[in-house]
């Protein structure tokens, strides 16, 4: 089994951001490959430590199909507010490259580099606004549109940095392969052995309890275990579903992922995923959440009809239709089915 294009979960804060990965979301096939984003090659004048935060700043926003002028500004505001180092202090209680506040997520989201730059393009736990949400963001002046989002008491400090990040940027993509500047990641090599140990006592019925949610929904009959229609339009609800239990306990898979990461039982290393495992994603605004089967499959609900000409429901699929598939999905992590 080859391993998913993956990007362990971002989530970027800024002076005032929020984190996403909730539960209406969709999915489906190919090989699948377990990546860590990737650290790249030294950048002029920046020292190894700097050069990694930069790579990773612009290989979470390409991810999210931020435009060049968005890289540019979250490099500089990293640069004024960190020097883009990943600091475990700062002003009262602000950390990380972006210096995010208390209010955009937990001191281990914000000192995440990946999990932080996320939390710039995208806005914080706390509602906090990103890059993307800043109406007209690509019309402002770089130092405006960083000072958006960080709400900084020097709004014009971000401006001096401009020349260096559009250096940088220029510099990051030339070090990368085309792959790598399109999909913001690489995978060291596939990984060929066996699943992991499986979370789950029979692999075999977790699969075959899958199977029976496709094979209801294939046929527009309700769900086998619970009577239920339209149950596949809540992916959070489907994933619980599988592993018997009626309801997740959360209102979206992005709140499931975030009780995962404050618990501790959140994988982002890239680590690959043992059968029974919860799969996250973190497209907006709900997120995605999926069961992995083992041998490369997921279940997963699909909504997603004008991209893939289904007309929404249970699909046993390869993981890579997730996350290169129709749907495009950023790939979080995993954890343990804990309900």
């Amino acid at each position: 089994m080859k391993k998913l294009i993956v990007f362990p979960m971002v989530v970027v804060i800024t002076a005032a951001g929020a984190l996403g990965v909730a539960g209406a979301g969709e999915g489906g096939g190919g090989d699948s490959q377990w990546c860590a984003p990737s650290e790249g090659a030294p950048i002029t004048d920046l020292d190894e430590d700097q050069s990694s935060n930069a790579h990773t700043i612009v290989a979470v926003g390409e991810q999210l199909g931020v435009p060049d002028f968005g890289l540019a500004v979250a490099l500089a505001t990293a640069a004024q507010e960190s020097m883009l180092r990943n600091l475990d202090h700062g002003d009262r209680d602000s950390v990380g490259l972006f210096q995010q506040r208390a209010p955009w997520g937990t001191f281990e989201e914000r000192t995440h580099p990946p999990t932080s730059s996320r939390y710039f393009y995208t806005g914080g736990a706390g509602g906090q606004p990103g890059l993307l949400d800043i109406p007209g963001w690509q019309d402002m002046p770089l130092t405006e549109a960083a000072q958006a989002v960080q709400v900084s008491a020097y709004p014009d400090a971000y401006a001096k940095w401009e020349d260096d990040a559009w250096a940088w940027l220029a510099e990051i993509r030339g070090g990368l392969t085309p792959d790598q500047q399109l999909g913001g990641g690489s995978c060291d090599s596939e990984w060929d052995g066996e699943d992991p140990p499986p979370l789950v006592a029979d692999p075999a019925a977790l699969m075959a309890r899958a199977q029976a949610f496709a094979d209801a929904s294939a046929a527009g009959l309700p769900d086998p275990f619970y009577g239920a229609l339209g149950y596949y339009r809540m992916c959070a609800r489907l994933a619980a579903r599988v592993h018997g239990h009626a309801h997740s306990g959360f209102i979206s898979a992005l709140e499931q992922w975030r009780s995962h990461l404050a618990a501790g039982t959140a994988v982002t290393d890239g680590s690959p995923p043992p059968p029974g495992a919860l799969l996250f994603y973190t497209n907006q605004p709900w997120g995605h959440v999926a069961v992995y089967l083992g041998d490369g499959l997921v279940v997963s609900n699909d909504v997603l009809d004008a991209q893939t000409g289904r007309r929404g429901g249970v699909y046993i699929v390869p993981t890579t239709e997730l996350t290169a598939g129709a749907w495009n999905l950023p790939y979080a992590g995993w954890a343990p089915p804990i309900y």
